[in-house]
């Protein structure tokens, strides 16, 4: 009998069917098949792409948490700042101090003022200041841009003389007038004047004057503080009229500046003045003492 359905075992076996080439067609060889560096190759790309991909995963990661803080930050209330700070007040650079002056600078200084005061001669009166201040010439350090204060003190003995704050007030500026650098401003408060006038009712008749001055320098002939004292009553007894005030006041403000009496009755700074008018040894001599250093005079012999 035939076997309608064979065994498949025992059938031949069948390669592949080719298709039929058309006489007109080329021949194509079948590719070669894959070499084993080539398949290493392969699995090498195959694990880069992975490493890089992984790499970039886990880049991605952190950038990801930064940018969540980032975002609840500012997202959460914010404090309010705290106020400016007022500035501070810079304090100014301390002044340089002036270099001290030498022993030899000191002395020409002493020299070229013991000649000049020498050359003046009998043109000016420093003798009597000379001798009572053992040859020290005292004066105001202060110019137009420091005044000297001058207050006036106002009780019932000012009262008696109406015109005495005005008579003085002239005084002042007929000395201000001269080339001494010096100027004065008055000022109502007398603890911090550097010159106070005060009114007393007089003098004792053994002292034969109206007025008095007592300055107060350093060592080196600087005055720093003054009290001018006026009578309204002279030493005959009767009250000083205006232009006896103006003799005395003249006469007490020469001493303010520095000036020692003067032994003719031409000047106003002579013991008993007789006149309110500068002459000219008043004048030569208030500026011979202002163009010259204050301090000593003394000659290098002495």
């Amino acid at each position: 009998m035939l076997d309608r359905y064979p065994d498949p075992r025992q059938q031949p076996r069948r390669g592949p069917r080719r298709r039929k080439r058309r006489p007109d067609e080329e021949e194509v060889p079948p590719p070669p098949p894959p070499s084993r560096a080539g398949k290493y190759l392969a699995i090498a790309l195959v694990v880069l792409v992975l490493l890089i991909l992984l790499a970039r995963s886990r880049r991605a990661t952190p950038d990801a948490q930064q940018a969540s803080a980032a975002t609840a930050v500012d997202t959460a209330p914010r404090p309010a700042p705290p106020p400016p700070a007022a500035p501070q007040p810079v304090a100014p650079p301390p002044a340089a101090a002036a270099p001290p002056a030498t022993p030899t600078l000191d002395l020409l200084a002493r020299l070229e003022a013991h000649r000049r005061v020498t050359r003046a001669g009998s043109a000016v009166y420093l003798d009597s200041l000379l001798q009572e201040s053992d040859s020290t010439l005292r004066r105001w350090t202060g110019g137009p841009g420091s005044p000297i204060t001058v207050a006036f003190v106002q009780d019932d003995i000012a009262t008696q003389v109406p015109f005495g704050q005005d008579v003085f007030r002239n005084a002042l500026r007929a000395w201000e007038t001269l080339p001494l650098g010096v100027s004065f401003n008055v000022v109502p408060d007398t603890t911090t004047a550097d010159v106070v006038v005060r009114w007393i009712p007089q003098f004792e008749p053994v002292e034969k004057r109206a007025g008095q001055t007592d300055i107060e320098f350093d060592q080196n002939g600087t005055i720093r503080h003054g009290v001018v004292r006026l009578a309204v009553t002279g030493t005959d007894g009767r009250k000083l009229d205006r232009a006896a005030a103006m003799m005395v006041a003249m006469h007490e403000v020469g001493h303010t500046l520095g000036l020692a009496h003067s032994a003719d009755p031409k000047d106003v700074m002579f013991a008993t003045p007789k006149t309110s008018s500068l002459s000219e040894r008043d004048r030569r001599t208030i500026e011979l003492i202002y163009w010259l250093p204050a301090g000593s005079v003394k000659g290098g012999d002495q």
